[in-house]
């Protein structure tokens, strides 16, 4: 796990985590996202309580010391910071080196429902955002080579050899300069109004408001009726499912389970009991559209 220290360097530069990103290839942060949190203009999320992060700091020993009994490799901490020699703005935090050899170790873990996402032990088949990871300590560090071990599902062990693959490497070290360069003179990029994070970018940019209303640009029309025929869409669909669903219930009646043999499918009914609970108190933004009273 990452001190307070170390996670306020990771704002000096572009990290290993934020590869990805940058080029568009991670499914939880878009580039506005790195860019918004290495200028502090946004706060990064605290995920260090969450059971996913807890337990892959935990058990990330655990697949470090599992690769050494499988292969008799030593590994060897490193708890500092590394930056690139001539480009200082990449940095990386490792997990490990491997004793002997200049060659980076990485640790992850992954649930069972990810592990197609994974090629066969041994190979070089990793997720994309894992290889850009990869690539960026080999820019950073300098090494040609490194292992990338994963734990799935808690019970799989799968270690991955990977080169360094020079094209690869080359193309996200311009990448990844030219951000920095976004970073520093506050050139913003482009949102990327289709990644599924784009809307809670926004309002970590505008987490509040002023009391002012505005004249919207024209286009927004556009996006507007967008928005309300996918609203009418969705809505039908729901009562699509609700009439099946019905359709369904009714021919189960009391019965715990209703079986469509010839499909290999099946329903269960059962209850679900709720303990009650109290909430804390808190408050956020919403946004709802509707029609403009006129004035009487």
């Amino acid at each position: 796990m990452l001190t307070t220290e170390q996670l306020e360097l990771r704002k000096s530069g572009v990290g290993g985590s934020d590869v990805a990103p940058i080029v568009g290839l991670s499914q939880w942060k878009n580039p506005s996202d790195i860019y918004l949190e290495k200028r502090g203009e946004v706060e990064p999320e605290d995920i260090s309580e969450k059971p996913i992060i807890i337990f892959g700091n935990m058990l990330e020993q655990v697949v470090a010391d599992f690769y050494t009994r499988e292969t008799g490799e030593k590994l060897e901490k490193r708890n500092q910071l590394i930056r690139h020699p001539k480009y200082p703005q990449l940095i990386a935090n490792i997990d490990r080196k491997i004793v002997g050899r200049k060659a980076v170790f990485e640790a992850k873990t992954a649930d069972k429902y990810t592990a197609h996402k994974w090629g066969e032990d041994g190979s070089d088949e990793v997720p994309e955002a894992y290889r850009c990871q990869i690539e960026h300590y080999f820019n950073v560090t300098g090494y040609d080579e490194g292992v990338l071990a994963v734990l799935i599902g808690g019970n799989e062990f799968r270690q991955y050899p990977i080169q360094r693959n020079p094209e690869l490497s080359e193309m996200l070290m311009e990448e990844c300069l030219k951000f920095w360069e976004r970073v520093e003179k506050g050139f913003p990029p482009e949102l990327d109004y289709e990644h599924k994070t784009a809307l809670d970018t926004l309002k970590r940019m505008y987490p509040g408001t002023d009391g002012s209303t505005i004249e919207l640009p024209a286009e927004l029309v556009h996006w507007h009726h967008v928005r309300v025929a996918a609203a009418k869409e969705i809505s039908a669909l729901s009562t699509t499912v609700d009439v099946c669903k019905a359709h369904i219930l009714e021919a189960m009646g009391e019965s715990a389970v209703g079986k469509l043999s010839g499909i290999g499918q099946q329903y269960k009914r059962s209850e679900v009991q709720k303990k009650e609970y109290t909430v804390d108190a808190t408050s956020y933004m919403t946004m709802r559209g509707s029609a403009i009273r006129k004035a009487k």
